[in-house]
């Protein structure tokens, strides 16, 4: 049987569901043309939802009016009295993977798998047990490579060719899709020879957890701490969006060493972002652990899971289902629908504690909404109450904090009663002590997640936000450095760490909307990396990891401002490991994949990204870049709606495309830069009043200006340019405070000088020149320290310099370009590439300018810039425009030397100049001013 993809599968069935019955019998003909079996198993599909849909009837006795899909009603019909045959989950069917010589293995069946099978190199032992799909065997590994048992999962013959097939297959490629230590692993899969799929899955050499809690009797704090687990596996197929849809203690085993193990992803389905589950699946359950929206048919989502975790806790603690025994399955949904779940103690011989009670039973709420949000939340509630602390699940009163908190620090509060006994209103001085502390730590923490994180990033995108957020930051401040000096748990350290780091942007990252305030960006990245270093003391969990890299991104970038290119390096490169740390534990969180991409876009920022300060490393820039981008492609694939994700791509293909430019892939870019513009052009448009999308609109609009600029179209460039200035003018003006939108526009102004130039029109590139020079002196006075807004001042003053030459004005024309050489000299010294280019760019300048009235000066000026630019060619072969540029210095170097006698040394540099362009000709037709530069180099040779 040929694997199709389960969302082609998905997509049929709801295409042919919606069409009459009479015409879907030749749309099916036409769609599945040369694909039999997949026209079957959408059949299938359309039978089985056929028969599910043709009554609804409404539970027997329930006035409320609740109903059952017939898919539900006949599933449960099926089940006939076994759905409620025991109150006691033990007495089951017995589970599929058990450990050797355990009570429900069989003898190999003939029946099940034939003489002739073959499963690769595995040989099988014997039957551990039967599911609804197939059987599963033990197996041991016989090629003699190594020894290894294995459970081997193989498709009963009689679903070869109906939809269960394809549920074996998705749970084949869900299983595939997931890394984690409480999930039983994929180890391989493939096809008998009699044409039956089959699973190769780790063993799991231990037992039910209904029976592992019988045999062992756990004390309460190790049972919780085994679901805890449990959770950690359900939240990581949540984040990597997989609903399991029947979690029961028969799918969870427990190992000797009471690790739980989660398996059975056979009825499991992927859960798109913006979509939730639909009928046929949701007749495929165990009605025993169904959510109420399961049993009647409805969309199920994530709390779906939530509800059934609670009903394997409720079992857990007391050895019972939460519902009244019942007669039937249709009287068992009536009681999930209609009754209240019973109480922990009134169903067990344990006395539980009121707020143990009250998280289980936020659990089993019937409403969706009112449960817990995600198998985290409901995780950490049961940490906060073994930890003594007020749960989420129960109403947050005063008594009710004072009493957690006594309970939290007893042996405390009684010695501190002790001393105080003396004093008038020591119990009264308890009582306060314990409130305040309580009430601090809770005000605090619920401020660093409100402010920093729900108000920020609802503020952020919206124009003219950023007084609002100069006074978010001033407060949240104070009380996150009172925070700091009482947080002790990994929980509250991780919130710290995301909090300064959050301020940390918002104070002076130049990759956002930021203040310009680098000194206090710069004390706030030390304080998270302060908090992230005892939090990596405590706990390295993929989240603490995550955390610590983004301390150190955030580091990185503010040194990279400040021209500190291997402190940057250094940071960047600490953030990346602990963020494939991270991926390794889960491979498919998104957050996860998404702060890896944005690392590896800095990182080739750092190493060769044009119009910044680098490492002169095309080569590496560009395999940073090409790795983002494919990250992002591959994250994309499961969730193509998404907003972030599809704004991550655009980021990569962005700095892709311009890298490509730099290396004369002009094509290549040119295809990278259309398609990150229409991403970004798309978002936009779904969310119209989002600054940050016009920004990055603004953006891509300059980089393909300039990538016409590049290659010889100035006029080209102009209206992309136009669309720039448009987009960025008005956001400048509405929130004059907000660095990256004057720097934007500064970088735009200082394009249309190009262009303008280009075409020989440097009157009306004045104005332009003024304006980029003023925004960037006006940044500077903002960030004195800040190495971007030095070179931008540096490159804006060139560019002036420029314009006045050309129109004749060569006083100030010398002053501004020995201004732009004397600082790109400072910035140049620690090696960045970028300004040590742009320096080369300002020596030519000057030495154009000073060729007027001083060639010897200007010859002098001119070898200077070409040392350099030979320097940098050298360390990065692979940048195209380096050798432009180079070869435009050595033809203007032989104009000098011709003007003062000296032929021979023109010659040199003519002959060295076309070997340039011989080079550059590899790479495609050379740009109209190189092939003019060429022309006349070679007609130079050519005189004697």
């Amino acid at each position: 049987m040929t694997a199709y993809d389960p969302d082609r599968i998905q997509k049929l069935f709801e295409s042919v569901i919606r069409l009459p019955v009479a015409q879907r019998a030749s749309w099916l003909e036409g769609t599945c043309a040369g694909e039999p079996e997949l026209r079957k198993i959408v059949e299938a599909l359309v039978a089985e939802d056929q028969e599910g849909q043709t009554v609804a009837g409404t539970v027997a006795g329930d006035s409320s009016g609740a109903t059952l899909s017939r898919a539900a009603s006949d599933w449960m019909r099926l089940a006939g009295s076994k759905a409620d045959a025991a109150e006691h989950p033990a007495e089951e069917q017995p589970t599929l993977l058990t450990t050797g010589g355990e009570k429900g293995e069989r003898p190999i069946s003939v029946g099940a798998v034939t003489a002739n099978s073959q499963f690769g190199p595995y040989r099988l032992l014997r039957e551990l047990g039967r599911g609804g799909m197939g059987t599963v065997y033990l197996a041991e590994r016989a090629d003699g490579q190594y020894q290894q048992q294995v459970a081997i999962k193989v498709m009963s013959a009689r679903f070869a060719d109906g939809p269960i097939a394809w549920r074996f297959f998705q749970e084949r490629q869900i299983l595939a899709s997931l890394d984690h230590p409480n999930i039983a692993r994929l180890l391989d899969g493939g096809t008998t020879d009699d044409g039956l799929p089959f699973l190769v899955m780790e063993y799991i050499g231990g037992v039910p957890i209904d029976r592992y809690l019988a045999e062992k009797k756990p004390r309460l704090t190790a049972l919780l701490g085994v679901f805890r687990k449990i959770c950690s596996a359900v939240a990581y197929a949540h984040r990597n969006l997989i609903v399991h849809r029947d979690l029961k203690p028969a799918n969870i085993l427990v190992t000797p060493d009471g690790e739980p193990k989660l398996l059975d992803f056979g009825i499991a389905k992927p859960l798109d972002e913006s979509s939730t589950l639909t009928a046929p699946e949701n007749a495929a359950m165990t009605p025993q652990y169904a959510s109420p929206e399961q049993i009647q048919g409805f969309p199920i989502t994530t709390t779906s899971d939530i509800y059934s975790l609670g009903v394997v806790l409720y079992e857990m603690l007391t050895g019972r289902r939460p519902y009244r025994q019942t007669s039937g399955a249709l009287d068992l949904a009536k009681a999930i629908l209609t009754e209240n779940p019973r109480t922990l103690n009134s169903n067990s011989n344990r006395r539980f504690d009121e707020d143990l009670e009250n998280i289980v039973q936020m659990a089993l709420r019937k409403e969706p909404a009112r449960r817990y949000a995600t198998a985290e939340q409901f995780a950490e509630d049961i940490r906060r109450y073994q930890e003594g602390y007020p749960v989420v699940a129960r109403a947050d009163t005063r008594a009710y904090r004072v009493r957690k908190f006594v309970g939290r620090h007893r042996y405390g509060v009684i010695a501190a009663g002790l001393a105080l006994t003396a004093l008038v209103g020591g119990s009264i001085a308890i009582w306060r002590e314990a409130r305040i502390a309580e009430r601090r730590f809770n005000d605090v923490r619920q401020l660093a997640h409100a402010v920093m994180f729900d108000y920020t990033d609802a503020v952020q995108p919206l124009p003219g936000s950023t007084p609002v957020r100069q006074r978010m930051v001033k407060d949240a401040l104070e009380y996150l450095d009172k925070l700091s000096r009482e947080a002790d748990d990994p929980g509250l350290r991780r919130e710290l760490v995301d909090a300064y780091v959050r301020i940390g942007n918002i104070q002076g990252n130049s990759y956002q909307s930021n203040l310009g305030d680098t000194p206090g960006a710069m004390a706030s990245a030390k304080k998270a990396l302060a908090a992230a270093d005892l939090l990596l003391k405590q706990n390295h969990a993929a989240d603490s990891l995550n955390a610590a890299a983004s301390a150190h991104d955030l580091l990185g970038t503010l040194l990279y401002q400040q021209g500190d290119l291997g402190g940057a390096n250094r940071e960047y490169r600490q953030s990346l490991s602990l963020e494939e740390r991270a991926k390794e534990q889960n491979p498919g969180d998104f957050p996860t994949v998404l702060a890896l991409s944005q690392t590896l876009q800095h990182l080739g920022d750092l190493h060769g990204g044009v119009g910044v300060s680098n490492l002169g490393k095309t080569q590496d820039a560009v395999a940073f870049y090409r790795r983002a981008a494919n990250l992002d492609r591959d994250v994309l694939r499961g969730s193509p709606a998404s907003q972030a994700r599809r704004k991550e791509l655009y980021s990569a293909l962005l700095g892709l495309g311009t890298i490509e430019l730099s290396m004369g892939e002009e094509q290549t870019a040119e295809a990278h830069f259309a398609e990150a513009l229409g991403i970004i052009e798309a978002l936009f448009k779904e969310e119209p009043n989002n600054a940050n999308y016009r920004v990055e609109i603004a953006g891509t609009s300059l980089r393909i200006g300039h990538q016409f600029t590049a290659r010889g179209n100035p006029a080209g460039a102009l209206p992309y340019l136009e669309r720039a200035s448009r987009t960025m003018q008005p956001l400048a003006d509405s929130d004059p405070r907000n660095t990256l939108y004057r720097r934007n526009l500064s970088v735009i102004e200082s394009h249309f000088v190009v262009a303008l130039r280009a075409l020989n029109k440097s009157k009306e590139a004045l104005p332009h020149a003024r304006k980029s020079l003023e925004l960037a002196l006006n940044l500077l006075a903002v960030n004195p320290q800040s190495a971007e807004a030095k070179s931008d001042v540096a490159i804006s003053r060139r560019r002036m310099g420029e314009v006045f030459f050309e129109l004749g004005d060569t006083r100030n024309a010398l002053r501004e370009a020995s201004e732009s050489v004397a600082s790109l000299q400072k910035l140049s010294a620690g090696g960045d590439a970028y300004m040590s280019n742009y320096l080369a760019l300002s020596l030519a300048a000057l030495g154009t300018i000073e060729g007027r009235s001083d060639p010897a000066a200007a010859i002098d000026t001119y070898r200077k810039a070409e040392a350099l630019q030979s320097r940098l060619i050298t360390a990065d072969p692979s940048n195209v425009v380096l050798r432009s540029d180079l070869a435009k210095s050595e033809i203007r170097l032989g104009v000098l030397y011709n003007r003062v006698g000296s032929a021979a040394e023109a010659q040199t540099v003519c002959r060295s100049a076309i070997a340039t362009w011989d080079q550059l000709k590899q790479h495609g037709p050379l740009k109209s001013d190189d092939a003019a530069a060429l022309a006349h180099c070679q007609a130079a040779l050519r005189r004697p």
